[in-house]
């Protein structure tokens, strides 16, 4: 889950990173299957400095920090590598604003490993208002999952007050993502409040939806369902019934153990990073039914939509098709298909690509083992 919100404030940043000297080949796939986060870190770092376009290797060096802060031991690494992004950032030159746009990871990453003065400074340096905001919220991310109850709290009131000036839309997708943040601090029914009471519907529906699937996340079943259900009630309200929610209630439906319906919603789809959004939960949850079959013959469905689709200036380019390839390879991960992983490296051209694979699928692992490791005390 957090992933897929890592990727979705990325998106709006991404470009071409194209090259044909890429790095070696993946290990056999019975070796691959033992890989945790940090080997596939590794890897991503590996084909990180052949990435052409600096600021789409600035993004496969951001994801590995999202994975690596989630891995215990790995501190003075990340610490290391986030003083290095800020360098680099600060030497890019050119439009402030594509500085502000990556200043934010850096942030939550050392607010992630326990270092909130260099979180703070690097914070200060964010010129953009709207992105200073999002910058709050990447700050409140990482105390909130070192379970820093006093620093998460004063960071809710600083972030409101942020979210005062921006424009509907924005705000709406701000404040989304605060009852997540309050239900890991324990807030769990004022989270569900918060995300009731969001102004516009479709935002509320929005909250919803992420608050049920990080439920899910820590095994939730119940609050997860009764997210869905108010979010869809909130969706058939709306003027277009809640096109723009219904991937992420479908997604949600299949994680609940409802795959078939899910794979019926998703008719609604047009976007191919919704269908392989919502297709890759549909396959999960067919793996763990025990209908293999079902979860190959979707993985492999997902496989030709992104296959198909081809870069387009200013609408499609290639950084978003990699991301495409990413959310692919962590369901084919998560489904033991490692093998078609590794094929899908192996035939790529794009070294951007498989720096997005390989931290895709890291930042999943170190996501799910930081949950295990951390259930109870969150609950």
């Amino acid at each position: 889950m957090r992933y897929q919100v890592l990727c979705s404030a990325l998106l709006w940043c991404v470009g071409l990173g194209v090259t044909s000297a890429l790095a070696e080949d993946l290990p056999e796939p019975e070796v691959l299957a033992q890989w945790g986060a940090v080997e596939w870190a590794e890897a991503a770092e590996r084909v990180a400095p052949i990435i052409e376009d600096e600021f789409d290797r600035e993004d496969v060096l951001t994801n590995i920090l999202f994975a690596l802060c989630q891995v215990p031991g790995q501190e003075e690494r990340v610490e290391a590598l986030a003083d290095a992004s800020v360098q680099r950032i600060q030497a890019l030159g050119g439009d402030p604003l594509d500085a502000d746009y990556q200043y934010p990871s850096s942030v939550y990453a050392y607010a992630r490993i326990g270092k909130l003065d260099k979180a703070r400074q690097t914070h200060a340096l964010i010129q953009d208002p709207s992105e200073s905001t999002w910058g709050l919220l990447q700050l409140a991310w990482g105390t909130a999952e070192r379970q820093e109850i006093e620093a998460t709290a004063e960071l809710f009131e600083q972030i409101e007050a942020g979210m005062a000036d921006l424009d509907e839309f924005t705000r709406g997708w701000y404040e989304a993502e605060v009852p997540m943040l309050m239900w890991l601090v324990g807030q769990q029914e004022a989270a569900m409040a918060k995300a009731e009471a969001i102004v516009p519907e479709d935002a509320s529906a929005d909250a919803l939806l992420y608050l049920g699937d990080l439920a899910m996340d820590f095994g939730d079943e119940a609050l997860a369902e009764k997210c869905l259900n108010q979010a869809q009630a909130i969706m058939k309200r709306l003027p277009d019934r809640g096109l723009w929610q219904v991937a992420s209630a479908a997604s949600l439906k299949a994680r609940l153990g409802a795959p078939d319906e899910a794979a019926i919603m998703m008719l609604r789809l047009n976007e191919p990073y919704e269908i392989v959004q919502v297709g890759g939960e549909v396959a999960r949850a067919y793996q763990a039914a025990g209908n293999a079959q079902g979860a190959e013959q979707m993985l492999t469905r997902l496989q030709r939509v992104v296959e198909s689709v081809r870069p387009e200036p200013g609408f499609m380019e290639a950084g978003d098709i990699a991301y495409l390839w990413s959310d692919w390879a962590v369901a084919a991960h998560d489904c033991g298909r490692v093998d078609m992983v590794a094929e899908a490296w192996a035939q790529s051209d794009s070294s951007l690509t498989q720096g997005m694979i390989a931290t895709g699928i890291a930042i999943e692992i170190a996501w799910v083992q930081w949950i295990e490791q951390h259930k109870d005390q969150v609950e």
